[in-house]
């Protein structure tokens, strides 16, 4: 695949192919910010908490995305007699946006509260400030794509919303903030076509994929680190009892099982498969998308760890067991379409455990305790593994994106 079909398979004069040390520093600041965003929903099972956490996530993920888009894109179009200015230029962008994260992250637990101007200006200022800088400052053969007027006019009518309802409260807020988190969605389907300016041809832009595909992959091990915090912090207030011992073993076994399901083979051959598709920077926003419902998955199966050592013998609560495996399910559903983005099918194994869990799991849940429901999905999700397995190794198979 050429630079000119709009990806490198290499960074350019030696360049590693793995993310930056300062990038890997910048992934700290997510740590605390998914660690901010899981108690909402832990604080309010309800629809209207699902959806704050899923905006929360929303504005978090699209910084950390578009941040990871614009290091790639510095160190891929970059010739050599401006290395050291790649290494300046990437730090002047992430080490401001790891601040505005930071105050981001410190202001979530109350954004829809006292805090919502706060969070929402850092939001605005961090994702304009950033797209100045890579299209007005930094000029010449240094632009990125990512510093387009096309961008910077979609920011600006998103930045309205967010301040809009920050300076509003109750549902209002809600609104508003659930109409900027769709419009940042929308931007990316539509290629940040503005009229008069055309889109912003993401197709043609510049990827490394070793570097976008690690970048990806080590966001969900931040979201998967929640699930071990969270599990954690919520065993360490009880003493060792049998049932809450088992229920926190438990918890950390269905994060082991997360993590295999997510990284064996379609994980571990995302650089394949954007290489191999004629449209890589398209793939790989795609791809996005799949990661980040994996991680609203994960997190709220860091929720249900919290429910289950809580809660691990009690009666079944409806939200309690939503929580529980939605979480799973939802992770499932984002897995499945990774599946299908690099190998153009979806494997059975997710299918069928997705179907168990709603047909045989769901049912039980409503008369087993968490405890029992915790061990039932780990089940079905050791059974997807051994599937996934055994049919690997009966057919193994090549990356076949099916976009163009």
């Amino acid at each position: 695949m050429t630079a000119e079909a709009g990806v490198e398979t290499r960074r350019r004069n030696g360049y590693p192919q793995q993310p930056a040390y300062i990038e890997l520093l910048f992934d700290v600041v997510y740590v605390f910010a998914i660690k901010q965003i899981s108690p909402v929903l832990s604080q309010d099972i309800t629809w209207v908490g699902a959806l704050k956490t899923i905006i929360l996530l929303s504005a978090f993920w699209w910084i950390w995305v578009y941040t990871t888009w614009t290091t790639n894109q510095f160190y891929t179009t970059w010739g050599r007699g401006h290395r050291g200015n790649v290494q300046i230029s990437v730090h002047i962008v992430i080490v401001p946006t790891m601040l505005g994260s930071l105050l981001m992250a410190g202001a979530a637990l109350d954004a829809f509260g006292d805090e919502g101007l706060v969070f929402a200006v850092t939001y605005v200022v961090t994702q304009l400030a950033r797209t100045i800088y890579v299209g007005g400052i930094v000029g010449g053969e240094q632009r990125t794509a990512l510093g387009s007027p096309q961008i910077f006019l979609w920011f600006g009518v998103a930045a309205v919303l967010w301040i809009t309802g920050a300076l509003i409260d109750g549902h209002a807020r809600i609104v508003l903030w659930t109409v900027a988190m769709v419009l940042s969605y929308v931007m990316s389907v539509v290629d940040f076509r503005v009229p008069g300016l055309g889109p912003a041809y993401v197709a043609a832009w510049r990827i490394n994929p070793e570097h976008l595909s690690e970048r990806y992959r080590q966001f969900v091990l931040i979201a998967f680190g929640e699930t071990i915090l969270a599990a954690g912090f919520q065993f360490s207030r009880y003493d060792y009892e049998l049932d809450r011992t088992l229920a926190f073993l438990v918890a950390g076994t269905g994060t082991v099982l997360m993590w295999r399901i997510y990284y064996y083979r379609a994980g571990e051959l995302l650089p394949s498969a954007i290489v191999s598709t004629r449209a890589p920077a398209v793939f790989g926003k795609v791809a996005s998308y799949a990661h980040v419902t994996m991680v609203a998955g994960i997190i709220g199966t860091a929720v249900g760890s919290e429910i289950v050592i809580a809660h691990s013998l009690e009666r079944p609560e409806l939200a309690r067991v939503a929580v529980i495996l939605g979480g799973p399910a939802v992770f499932l559903i984002g897995r499945a379409w990774l599946d299908f983005l690099t190998f153009r099918r979806v494997s059975w194994s997710r299918v069928v455990g997705l179907v168990a869990l709603f047909t045989v799991v769901v049912p039980a849940a409503i008369l087993l305790p968490p405890l029992m429901v915790s061990i039932a999905l780990a089940i079905i999700l050791t059974g997807i593994i051994v599937a996934d397995t055994y049919s690997w190794r009966l057919r193994p198979r090549e990356p076949a994106p099916p976009l163009p």
